[in-house]
This record gives structure tokens, C-alpha cells and sequence, in this order.
């Protein structure tokens, strides 16, 4: 999965692809690497004893992977909603409401966004 989240993602580095068939598809490539907001979530870093803590963890780990995406906060192509929903991700507290509802499109506006 990694593999996909260093081709994918906007902070891709082309370098980890030389020498390999996918560089070969050079229509391919820029077309699509480097060029999207990849979101990457390894759920065995929740890890616990029990719910509420495993809950805490993943929420953490969500909250952690969605900073890299603070350019949301001014972006043009979202509306306000958009943005107070990115703001209250970043602002979640331990038992906090954010996370109690699947986010639109699994990460709040970068779909719009790009």
C-alpha cells in the first residue's frame, strides 16, 4: 500500500520509480504521479487493550495524517463548511463528536480541493 501512497501522492518522488516498469509508462506517470492528496492509515498503530483506547489512537492517527493537509485551511475551491469541518478535525479533543460520522469522500474537502 505504500507503494501506491509514494506514486499517488503530491509529495511523490519520482526517483523511487526509476529504474522500474511503471517509469516506462512515462504517459502514465504524468498523468497521475504526484498529483493527488493520498491519505494513508495503518490500523496497526491502534493497537490496545480496549475500545476507548484503541479509539483514541485511531482518531489520533487520522487527526496526525490530516496536518499534512493544513493548506486546506485557506484554500479557495472549498466552501466555509468544508473548512469549518477541516478545522474541527484538527481541533478534535479525546471525546470529541468529530470522528462519530465517516467523513464525505474519507478526507474533509481534498477531493474538491484539486
Amino acid at each position: 500500500m505504500s507503494m501506491l501512497k509514494y506514486f499517488f501522492g503530491y509529495d511523490c518522488d519520482s526517483r523511487l520509480f526509476e529504474g522500474l516498469e511503471i517509469a516506462k509508462e512515462t504517459a502514465l506517470c504524468q498523468q497521475y504521479m504526484g498529483k493527488f492528496p493520498v491519505i494513508s492509515i495503518n490500523l496497526k498503530d491502534a493497537g490496545a487493550g480496549n475500545y476507548e483506547t484503541a479509539r483514541g489512537l485511531l482518531c489520533s492517527i487520522i487527526r496526525n495524517e490530516a496536518l499534512r493537509f493544513s493548506f486546506l485551511k485557506e484554500s479557495r475551491q472549498l466552501g466555509e463548511d468544508k473548512i469549518n469541518q477541516y478545522q474541527r478535525l484538527l481541533s478534535y479533543e479525546e471525546h470529541g463528536e468529530t470522528y462519530h460520522s465517516p467523513l464525505p469522500g474519507n478526507s474533509p474537502g481534498t477531493g474538491l480541493h484539486y
